[in-house]
C-alpha cells in the first residue's frame, strides 16, 4: 500500500484566515502599545536630563534707549482678518486650502486606476458577465475605497466624513437599477471584508502603530502557520524520523518568517527615515495592499492566479507618482513656513483635533513643530519612534545635553515627503530641558500657535512660553487659542505681566502688532477657517531684526 505524498493546505484559504486572523489581533496589540507608549514618554519627561542645557540667550543684546513699551493690544480674532490687504498670507491661505483637495483629486485618480483594472480582469475572467450596466456596477464597487482616501486626505468635518460614504451609496443604487439586489450581495463579498479590516487598522486612534502592528502580527501568524506545515510535511513523509527533529524544524521556520516581518518593518522605517515614503502613503498603501490582496483571494483562476490582480495595484502606484507631480513641484518651489504649536498639557482629545485639523492643510506649506508629550505622543508616533520603544531605546530619543540638542536641529528639514507634504517634527525632552528646546523652535519658526485653552494660573510653564514670545519675536507672528475652558482673567494677566516685564531689547518694545487671541468655540469648520487665516497672517509677517540690531532700525 503506497504512501500518498501530503499537500500543503490551500494557500488562498490560509492566506485569508491570516489577513482575518491579523485584523483580529492588530487593534488590541496597538492599544496595549500606545498606551506602554504613552506612559513611558510621561514618565521620562518628569525627569531629570542632568546635561545642564542652558536656555538660549535673548535675541537682541542691551541697548540704552530710554522710554517705555507702547501698550499691548489685544485683536479679538471672532472675525478672520482680511488677508486682500496682504497679498503673501493670501496666496498663502488659497495654497493651504486647496492643496488637500489636489492631494485627493491625485489618490483618487490612482484609485480608479486600481478599480478599472481589477474590475477589467474580473470581466475578462467572466466573473459578472458582459452587460454594460453590469460592467459600470462592478467598476463603482471596485472603486469604493476611492471614497475612503478621499475622507482620509482632504476631510476633517464630522458631516462629510459620513455624506461621503452615504453619497456613494446613493451613485450605485442609482447606477444598479434592477441589478441592486446583486450590487449590494458583490458589495458586501468584494468590499466588505477588507473594508471592516481596514477599520480595525486605520481606526483614529490606532491609525500611529496599526499598520506596522499589522505587518509584524501577521508575519508571526505566517511563521506559526508555516511551521505547522513543515512539520506535519516532514513527520508525514518520513524525512525525519525524530519528533523532535521535525518540531526544530517547525521552530526554524517559524522564526525565520517572524524575522522578515521584523526586516520589512524595519526596511519601512528606514525608507520614512530617508523621506522615500510618508505617514500618509504608508497608510493609504496598506489600505490598497489590503483590497488587491482580497481582490487575489476571491479571483476566479487557480490560486496562483490569484497573483493577475497584480496590475491593478501596478496601476495605482504609477497614476499616484504622476499625479502628485504638481504637489511635489509646489512644494519644492515655496519657501516653507515653519509652524512651532504649543499647549496646555492635559487634554488629549482636544489637543489631538486641533492638531489633526490644523496639520491637514498646514503640512502643505510647512513643517509642523512642538515638544512631545503624552496628549499627542501616539497621534504623530512615527515609524522610527516606535521601533525605538519596542527595542528599548525610547530615552535616546529625549534631549538631554546641548549635543543632543544640536543634533537633533540639525537634523530638522525643511524638504516635505513624496506626497508633497511636510513632517510634523516632535522632540522629546526632560523636565530640565525643555525651556532651551522651546527657545530655539521660537526663533526657527515663522509663526507661532499657542493653544490655552484649559490653562490655569497654575501652568507657569505655559505663562514662561508667554512671556518668552513676547519677549524674542514680534508679537504679530503669534497666534493665541482660547474657548470656554480658559481662564480669561489668568490669560490677560500672564500677558500683561510678561508684557511689563519685557526688556528694551525686545522687538516689541518699540511698538508691536496687535497679539491675535482667536476664539475657537466647537472646533467648526468656520472656526479652523478663521484660525488658519490668523495663522497665514501670522507666518507671513514681517521677520524680526538682525541679531545685533535696535529694535526699529535696519539691519547692518
Amino acid at each position: 500500500m503506497g504512501v500518498s505524498t501530503p499537500t500543503l493546505s490551500n494557500p488562498v484559504g490560509a492566506l485569508l484566515l491570516l489577513l482575518v486572523a491579523a485584523s483580529v489581533l492588530t487593534p488590541p496589540l496597538s492599544l496595549l502599545i500606545l498606551l506602554l507608549y504613552r506612559r513611558a514618554v510621561a514618565s521620562a519627561m518628569r525627569q531629570q536630563g542632568g546635561g545642564a542645557v542652558p536656555e538660549e540667550p535673548r535675541t537682541l543684546p542691551a541697548d540704552d534707549r530710554g522710554g517705555s513699551a507702547p501698550p499691548l493690544r489685544l485683536s479679538e480674532g471672532a472675525q478672520p482678518p482680511d488677508l486682500h490687504a496682504w497679498p503673501a498670507a493670501h496666496t498663502l491661505y488659497r495654497r493651504l486650502r486647496r492643496a488637500p483637495w489636489w492631494a485627493a483629486l491625485a489618490f483618487g485618480c490612482a484609485g480608479l486606476a486600481h478599480a478599472a483594472t481589477a474590475a477589467t480582469l474580473y470581466l475578462y475572467a467572466g466573473a459578472f458577465g458582459d452587460d454594460p450596466r453590469r460592467v459600470a456596477v462592478v467598476e463603482l464597487i471596485f472603486a469604493w475605497p476611492v471614497v475612503l482616501t478621499v475622507v482620509l486626505v482632504a476631510v476633517s468635518s464630522r458631516r462629510w466624513k459620513v455624506t461621503g460614504p452615504l453619497l456613494y451609496a446613493v451613485l450605485l443604487v442609482a447606477v444598479s437599477g434592477s441589478y441592486v439586489d446583486r450590487a449590494l450581495e458583490a458589495v458586501l463579498v468584494y468590499v466588505g471584508p477588507p473594508t471592516l479590516i481596514l477599520l480595525a487598522l486605520s481606526a483614529r486612534r490606532l491609525r500611529a502603530a496599526g499598520p506596522l502592528v499589522f505587518v509584524m502580527t501577521a508575519a508571526v501568524l505566517a511563521g506559526a502557520q508555516f511551521a505547522l506545515e513543515a512539520t506535519y510535511w516532514v513527520l508525514a513523509t518520513g524525512t525525519v524520523q525524530v519528533v523532535w527533529g521535525a518540531r526544530a524544524i517547525g521552530l526554524f521556520v517559524f522564526l525565520g518568517v517572524g524575522a522578515l516581518g521584523v526586516l520589512a518593518v524595519r526596511h519601512i522605517a528606514a525608507q520614512y527615515g530617508r523621506r522615500r515614503v510618508s505617514d500618509q502613503l504608508l497608510l493609504v498603501g496598506t489600505w490598497w495592499l489590503v483590497f488587491t490582496a482580497w481582490e487575489g483571494f476571491l479571483f476566479r483562476f487557480p490560486p496562483a492566479g490569484s497573483a493577475l490582480v497584480a496590475p491593478a495595484l501596478g496601476a495605482f502606484v504609477v497614476v499616484l507618482v504622476i499625479a502628485l507631480r504638481p504637489l511635489r513641484r509646489a512644494s519644492a518651489q515655496a519657501h516653507p513656513r515653519r509652524l512651532l504649536l504649543l499647549r496646555v498639557f492635559g487634554s488629549r482629545g482636544r489637543s489631538e483635533r486641533l492638531f489633526r485639523e490644523v496639520g491637514l492643510h498646514w503640512r502643505y506649506v510647512g513643517p509642523v513643530r512642538l515638544i512631545g508629550a503624552p496628549d499627542l505622543a501616539t497621534e504623530m508616533l512615527e515609524p522610527d519612534e516606535l521601533l525605538a520603544f519596542l527595542g528599548g531605546r525610547l530615552r535616546r530619543l529625549f534631549l538631554a545635553t546641548p549635543d543632543d540638542l544640536d543634533r537633533r536641529f540639525a537634523a530638522l528639514s525643511d524638504v516635505p515627503d513624496p506626497d508633497g507634504r511636510y513632517r510634523v517634527e516632535d522632540l522629546f525632552c526632560y523636565d530640565d530641558t525643555w525651556r532651551a528646546t522651546v527657545a530655539r523652535l521660537v526663533h526657527e519658526s515663522d509663526a507661532v500657535l499657542m493653544d490655552l485653552r484649559g490653562f490655569r494660573v497654575e501652568n507657569r510653564g505655559v505663562a514662561h512660553e508667554l512671556a518668552y514670545l513676547l519677549e524674542t519675536i514680534p508679537a504679530g507672528r503669534v497666534v493665541l487659542v482660547e474657548d470656554a475652558t480658559t481662564d480669561a482673567a489668568a490669560v490677560r494677566s500672564a500677558l500683561a505681566e510678561a508684557w511689563a516685564g519685557m526688556s528694551p531689547t525686545s522687538p516689541n518694545y518699540a511698538g508691536a502688532d496687535a497679539l491675535a487671541l482667536v476664539p475657537l468655540g466647537r472646533q467648526g469648520a468656520r472656526d479652523v477657517r478663521r484660525l488658519l487665516a490668523h495663522l497665514c497672517r501670522a507666518a507671513t509677517s514681517p521677520a524680526p531684526p538682525a541679531l545685533g540690531t535696535r529694535p526699529g532700525a535696519a539691519p547692518s
